[in-house]
């Protein structure tokens, strides 16, 4: 592992780029942070509902009861509801990764380009649910094989991002050998936003708003960084 290849240039040219369209990127976090914060809030009225005894001494009863009765009469949605916005989250990823790309190469982001990936939804689908379903088994085996795992298939959404046309199972090729003698780097580089992350919860969520884009533009860096390298050794430069 490289310690240079980590801290001295991914990070710093990754804050670099995001203060350049720091508007942009923080309009995609509030973006991104409703859609995930509204998913949270049904989780919590349907856990209250749910377990009513669990929080009997923490909540009103009267609050309690309108909870229930709220779940009761509208439980249609805290099925539905959820998926969907989760189904909108694994496709705008592809979006979201293609703008970070933009944002670390000096291109005009574009607020737009969240939604690309909607226009190849069963690839974008199908990449996540593969990859899924690599990670989980590898899983089987031990915690450590799955964390592995998470890293090699780590590029692929980026790879997707940049190249719709690609088929997945290429993709997924693509990024373990991008990954071979990176997956130290990758683990540091996201261990080293543990400061920051312990931040996002001191502020109450707060912080998100500067390191959320911040680590989005380290890690879209991170690929621009290993891509260029895989290029330069499979002679496609």
């Amino acid at each position: 592992m490289n310690n240079d290849f980590i801290w001295g240039r991914i990070k710093e040219d990754a804050k670099i780029a995001f203060h350049n369209q720091w508007g942009v990127a923080v309009l995609i976090t509030l973006f991104i942070g409703f859609f995930t914060l509204v998913n949270e809030a049904l989780s919590a009225v349907e856990n209250i509902a749910i377990n009513t005894s669990l929080y009997k001494e923490l909540l009103d009863s009267e609050v309690i009861d309108a909870i229930i009765k709220f779940y009761m009469k509208y439980d249609i949605l805290f099925l539905v509801v959820p998926l969907a916005i989760s189904l909108f989250l694994i496709i705008a990823k592809y979006g979201e990764c293609k703008l970070y790309l933009d944002i670390v190469e000096s291109r005009d982001a574009r607020f737009s380009t969240i939604f690309e990936g909607f226009l190849y939804v069963f690839k974008a689908v199908g990449a996540s649910l593969y990859t899924t379903i690599l990670i989980v088994l590898w899983s089987f085996l031990f915690f450590i094989p799955g964390l592995i795992a998470g890293i090699k298939y780590s590029m692929t959404t980026y790879i997707i991002a940049e190249n719709p046309s690609i088929p997945i199972t290429d993709a997924v090729d693509m990024s373990k050998n991008m990954m071979d003698g990176h997956k130290m780097d990758y683990f540091m580089l996201k261990l080293s936003f543990i400061p920051w992350v312990i931040l996002i919860t001191l502020t109450c969520g707060l912080a998100s708003i500067y390191v959320t884009p911040y680590m989005n533009s380290a890690t879209a860096q991170f690929y621009v960084q290993v891509k260029s390298e895989y290029e330069v050794e499979n002679g496609e430069e």
